[in-house]
């Protein structure tokens, strides 16, 4: 299977993991050693499948109704890392508050999964519901 099949083929499964807001799911997308920055501004990304599992374990308390979309995927140049502009819509369990993202996201591939993550994007209608820096201030 080609690259950008690949690399679709993961945007299949990275949609549906977290539209059925399923950790175990988003899992299989990723490398033992895999690297996660949700922000780039985070001091330092999440890394291995523990810290990563643990990200995506928040989404069912914080989100529902997940709508994400993606455009076509492209490579940045000859490197292993490709891409794609995305968006997404969802639902704040907490308050009802409907959230819209858009964005971008990188990876780095080895063989059908992801080694590096890293994303940039914007929200509107509000605040998101978490994100990654602020896990180690979050309880249970």
């Amino acid at each position: 299977m080609k690259s950008g099949r690949v690399f679709e083929s993961i945007l299949v499964k990275y949609k549906r993991a977290w539209e059925r807001r399923d950790p175990r799911l988003a899992m299989e997308l990723f490398t033992p050693d895999a690297t996660y920055r949700e922000d780039p501004f985070d001091e330092r990304p999440m890394r291995g499948l523990g810290e990563i599992r643990d990200y995506w374990a928040r989404v069912p308390r914080f989100q529902k109704n997940i709508r994400f979309t993606h455009g076509p995927v492209f490579r940045l140049g000859q490197s292993r890392v490709w891409g794609a502009e995305w968006s997404a819509r969802y639902t704040k369990v907490q308050t009802g508050e409907s959230i819209r993202l858009r964005g971008v996201m990188f990876c780095e591939l080895r063989r059908d999964k992801i080694r590096r993550f890293w994303e940039y994007w914007h929200v509107r209608g509000g605040k998101p519901s978490f994100r990654a820096k602020t896990l180690k201030n979050m309880s249970g």
